[in-house]
């Protein structure tokens, strides 16, 4: 499936803003307004990721059926079948110090006209790579039968565009025939002052407004147009600002269009709700509020809901505030082993994915919530659920036996829960974890009757700066076992300072003897983080 030039030219710059889209909306200061910084956070990414940019576009001129051929333009043209061409001259030969193109190579002149040997000169410009292999076809139909042309362009011309306005880089901007109006501004580096809404394209004598923001987070490509020689870019200074916090997307402060400039009548609740990319699903989308500043310094809080149809215009430093729906009803936290069907709210991030939250009714019990959520994993160690409850500051750990509970039906097994309890449920023990100074620390599968000296063999053996004082850290995370094993006895066959391992055993082979307490400590602290599936 072949790829147009534009859309591959998007996607290359779309590639590069992905270090610059989440700074467009995420600063709620007024001195750091995320659509400002769209300039410093451009800059960054302007060294090897320009370069990037050009080789993908070049790369994409190969692949474009509907690219237009312009001036500058360097093409390649090879006519195979009973007669193959090996055309030997350039139309315009290389001057003294240039490097010599090759012999199939040939430059679209600033007249559009491009002179190809026996057939001469041929309107190339404003032709796609399509229309001008047909046109060079026909013309040599009048001397040869039975061939065809291979023609593409190789390299695309370079066209000169003027940027002016809040910019870093202002002035005449060299760019690849392909460039479209994002790249200039990626070249031209949006100061902090500066629109991404309004920046206004002029191009024989008619402007246009265009914007950018829409472009990079909201994926409005056709608003990406395609530069031509001449254009004129300018950056205005941005004026108005609102801001959204909370359950949102995206939030951040977001330049406001003036009516006057925006295809919108009004810059309404709505347009600001889609500025962020929407709500998620958390948020208590009827119990929103707007703050808004008054005189004196004080603020006016003006409760909306945004599930109705009441859109309400805002004002020039207006802050919409969406809270969680957990400010408004019960809710409990799953983590650990659970299926997690019917989520109500994923927490992104962090090394233990499976964790959700959900909505807790009245009366529920941990038997309801885990079957109305899905279920277990078959991963799950029923035995070693706990509850985590936290009263006047403090957490208490409630035992859970869902062994009892979902395994034989055992309802007196079963817990009621309370709005902000998390029930953990670890995962299986199926493994001995070898970590410290050993070739390859991590998980090995477990198998019975296997001590010690298998475990560290399979683990790659022991470190020259391995010390022979082992620590086995076996049992509950609340009360674990500790067990020191001398590896130096062992392999001199005494049994107790090789033992048998069991599931769930963790290993650690320190560079230097245990020095105190806080070294158990960190071990022990892996192993919770090992059962509960952070690793």
């Amino acid at each position: 499936m072949e790829l147009s030039l534009r859309s591959a030219c998007i996607l290359a710059m779309l590639a590069a803003f992905l270090v610059v889209v989440p700074a467009l909306a995420q600063q709620p200061a007024a001195e750091e307004r995320s659509q400002g910084q769209f300039g410093d956070r451009v800059r960054s990414a302007l060294g090897p990721q320009a370069a990037a940019l050009d080789a993908a576009a070049l790369a994409a001129v190969r692949l474009s059926p509907d690219y237009r051929i312009g001036a500058g333009d360097i093409l390649t043209v090879r006519v195979r079948g009973k007669v193959d061409l090996h055309y030997e001259n350039r139309s315009t030969p290389a001057q003294a110090g240039q490097e010599s193109a090759a012999p199939d190579a040939y430059e679209v002149m600033p007249d559009g006209l491009v002179h190809l040997p026996l057939i001469g000169a041929v309107q190339a410009a404003g032709s796609t790579v399509a229309e001008l292999r047909k046109v060079v076809t026909d013309r040599l139909s009048a001397y040869f039968k039975h061939f065809t042309v291979d023609l593409s362009v190789s390299k695309p011309g370079i066209i000169k565009v003027w940027v002016s306005g809040q910019v870093a880089n202002p002035g005449p901007q060299a760019l690849p025939s392909t460039a479209t109006i994002l790249e200039a501004l990626l070249r031209a580096d949006i100061q902090p002052t500066g629109s991404t809404r309004l920046v206004r394209l002029t191009r024989g004598g008619k402007t246009r407004v265009i914007d950018v923001y829409s472009i990079v987070a909201r994926g409005e490509l056709e608003a990406n147009v395609t530069l031509e020689a001449g254009d004129e870019i300018y950056v205005p200074a941005s004026v108005d600002w609102v801001s959204v916090t909370g359950e949102v997307c995206r939030p951040g402060q977001f330049e406001m269009v003036p009516p006057h400039q925006s295809a919108h009548s009004r810059c309404a609740v709505s347009d600001l709700i889609n500025l962020c990319l929407g709500l998620l699903p958390t948020a208590a989308a009827s119990n929103a509020v707007i703050e808004r500043p008054i005189s004196g310094g004080e603020v006016k809080a003006i409760h909306i809901d945004l599930t109705s149809k009441d859109d309400p215009e805002l004002q020039p430093g207006d802050k919409l505030i969406v809270p969680s729906i957990a400010d408004y009803q019960p809710t409990v936290r799953l983590v650990g082993e659970f299926k997690g069907e019917g989520v109500y709210q994923r927490i992104p991030g962090g090394a233990l994915s499976k964790s959700g939250v959900y909505r807790l009714a009245k009366g529920e019990t941990a038997g309801d919530v885990i079957t109305r959520t899905g279920g277990t994993t078959p991963q799950a160690d029923l035995t070693r659920a706990t509850i985590e409850r936290r009263k006047n500051g403090k957490t208490e750990i409630l035992p859970l036996d869902l062994d009892r509970l979902l395994t034989r039906q055992d309802k007196s097994a079963d817990v009621a829960l309370e709005s902000g309890d998390t029930i953990v449920l670890p995962a299986l023990l199926d493994k001995v974890y070898v970590f410290g100074q050993v070739v390859q620390p991590g998980g090995i599968a477990y198998e019975p009757d296997r001590r010690l000296l298998d475990y560290l063999g399979r683990a790659g053996g022991m470190t020259t700066r391995a010390k022979s004082s082992v620590i086995v850290v076996r049992g509950s995370t609340d009360r674990p076992e500790i067990l020191r094993v001398n590896v130096t006895a062992g392999i001199r066959g005494q049994r107790k300072e090789n033992p048998l391992m069991q599931a769930g055993d963790v290993v650690f082979v320190p560079e230097r003897p245990i020095a105190d307490w806080r070294d158990i400590a960190q071990i022990i602290s892996t192993v919770r983080l090992l059962t509960l599936g952070r690793f």
